[in-house]
C-alpha cells in the first residue's frame, strides 16, 4: 500500500500549516489524478487558511499580509 501525506510549509517562516491531506493511491484506480485531486484538495484548504500559493512558493497569511505592507 502507498500513503501520500502532503504537508504544508510557509517558504517566509518555515511554519507548518497545521492540517495535511492523505490518501492510498494505490487503491485508486488511476493514481495519477488521484494524486492531482489530492493537491487541489490541500491548495484549497491552504488558501480557506490564507495562505497564498505563487511563483512556485507557498506562503502563510500572516507573512503574505506583511509582504503585501512592503
Amino acid at each position: 500500500m502507498l500513503k501520500v501525506l502532503l504537508l504544508l510549509k510557509c517558504h517566509v517562516c518555515e511554519q507548518e500549516m497545521g492540517l495535511s491531506e492523505c490518501c492510498s493511491l494505490l487503491e485508486q484506480p488511476d493514481w495519477q489524478l488521484s494524486a492531482r485531486t489530492l493537491f487541489e484538495n490541500l491548495h484549497e484548504l491552504a488558501e480557506e487558511f490564507g495562505w497564498i500559493f505563487s511563483k512556485n512558493e507557498m506562503v502563510c497569511g500572516p507573512c503574505e499580509e506583511e509582504r503585501a505592507i512592503r
